[in-house]
């Protein structure tokens, strides 16, 4: 952002004459006040939608996320793939009035999780799981299914 010194731009806005006064210059840097508030606010909102663009459903960028929002200090929270479960499928045979279970190579290579990644967030993070479902919420993919648990 731009670097503005409000205080010299008021000063040198006001005709030369005038600003020779001992009374003018307290009272335009009491009319900078304002500007350099609003400007700073400016800003911090910049820098957060900045911060905002950069984060993407890619798990390290999650990871950095959640670290920098509920455990800034540490940095202890991360995200894991869960276990593949092997299911065995249920297969009716309609040709000989057979029902059996199946671990067929058909079904192999199926994704087999039930959520698609967990997110292990230490006892003492003092941030609510609703709090952390709202930021993953907001910046993964819509598809994704994911899990907290407490470590």
């Amino acid at each position: 952002m731009m670097n503005v010194n409000f205080r010299k731009l008021l000063f040198l806005l006001t005709p030369s004459f005038l600003r020779k006064s001992r009374l003018l210059k307290p009272l335009l840097n009491a009319f900078a006040i304002p500007f350099q508030k609003e400007k700073k606010e400016n800003d911090n909102f910049f820098n957060e939608i900045n911060y905002s663009l950069q984060i993407t459903p890619q798990v390290c960028y999650l990871t950095r996320l959640l670290n920098d929002k509920c455990d800034p200090d540490m940095r202890r929270i991360y995200i894991t793939e869960p276990e593949v479960i092997s299911p065995f499928y249920f297969i009716a045979n309609e040709d000989y009035g057979m029902y059996y279970f199946d671990d067929d190579e058909y079904f192999s290579n199926r994704n087999n999780y039930i959520y698609d990644f967990i997110v292990n967030v230490p006892e003492d993070v003092e941030a609510s799981d609703i709090y952390i479902s709202a930021l993953l919420d907001k910046y993964k993919l819509i598809s994704k299914i994911y899990q907290i648990i407490r470590i």
